[in-house]
Order: structure tokens, then sequence, then C-alpha cells
């Protein structure tokens, strides 16, 4: 990405920079997204489209070739993550009835935890090999 041997640069980037844009900045979206299972008339239909914008801005993430390609591509990509939290809970409360929803959720919220100790895992052991792009594709493919 050009930062060469100047480590200040690519620490507040990728470190910072990049940190801030998918997990905070990106915080109105998502709640926006988790307003929306509450108006629009298929959950269904906003969950996959959801994904479908978090896996593509996923390949998005492993395409980038400058820093604002690659800041907006994690942007969009923390918007579509923390947003499709509220809207599943909504569709599990559709899909549960009340003595099962809390298993449900906890299973969701498990499934979650390990999703990412997993996606650490597979990008340790891929990255030095593939390269940290590769993660990202599969991603992407896995979310589509």
């Amino acid at each position: 990405f050009g930062y060469g041997n100047d480590t200040v640069a690519r620490d507040l980037y990728l470190g910072s920079n990049l940190a801030l844009a998918s997990s905070v900045l990106s915080l109105p979206f998502s709640g926006c997204i988790g307003f929306a299972s509450d108006a629009v008339s298929s959950r269904k239909v906003l969950i996959s489209l959801t994904a479908l914008v978090g896996g593509l801005s996923a390949i998005g993430t492993a395409m980038a070739n400058t820093y604002p390609q690659l800041i907006f591509a994690r942007f969009v990509n923390g918007a579509c993550m923390s947003g499709s939290v509220p809207v599943v809970f909504s569709l599990l409360s559709d899909w549960f009835d009340d003595e099962e929803r809390n298993a449900a959720s906890s299973g969701f919220t498990a499934m979650m935890g390990a999703g990412i100790i997993l996606g650490q895992i597979f990008s340790g052991c891929t990255g030095p090999s593939y390269g940290w792009r590769f993660s990202f594709f599969v991603s992407g493919f896995l979310t589509i």
C-alpha cells in the first residue's frame, strides 16, 4: 500500500484508521440496518441483502489497491456485520417460541464467537502461504 519503511504511517492506517472505520464510524449505518428490521416487510430479504453486501465488501477488502479503497471496504463490511446482528435476533424471535428463544439466541452468540476464533486461526494458518487477502476472499465467498 505504499507506506514503505514508514512504520508510523503503516500503524496509523492499518492499526488506527482501519479499526476506526470498521468498528466506530460504521455504527450509525449498522444501527439503521437494525431499525430497518422493524420497518421492512421481509427481514429475510434484509438479512440476505446485508449478507450479500457484507460478502462483497469482504471481497472488496481483498481486492483493495489503495488505503481509501481498503478503508471504505472495511467500513461497509463493519456496518453489515454489526447491522446483521439485530436482524438475526429479530428473526430468531419469529422462528422460536418463548421457551426456545434463549437457547437459540445463546447458540447464535456462541457461533459469532466461534467464527471470530476460527477466522483468526484460518488467517494465521493461511496468511504466511497465501497472503492476507486470501482470508478476505474466502470469507466473502462463504458469506455470499
